[in-house]
């Protein structure tokens, strides 16, 4: 059974993911970029808006429970 997960912004462009049962902290992701939004997590991944160097926003979309990135579209 895979663990349910929330995710919130944390310091420094990071995403902090808890685990919903105990409220303790899991994974924290670097994202490198500006956030723009607040994170949305699902099953198998979480996503976030985010606003490059350069000023355009993308989406990142990082799995779980890895916190790996998977893809990264434009907006």
């Amino acid at each position: 059974m895979r663990k349910r997960l929330i995710a919130s912004t944390g310091p420094n462009n990071t995403i902090k993911l808890f685990e919903a049962e105990t409220g303790q902290l899991f994974r924290m992701i670097n994202v490198n970029e500006d956030i723009s939004s607040q994170p949305i997590c699902t099953e198998t991944e979480v996503f976030v808006t985010v606003t490059t160097s350069s000023g355009k926003q993308q989406i990142k979309y990082y799995g779980l429970p890895g916190g790996n990135l998977l893809r990264t579209s434009s907006t």
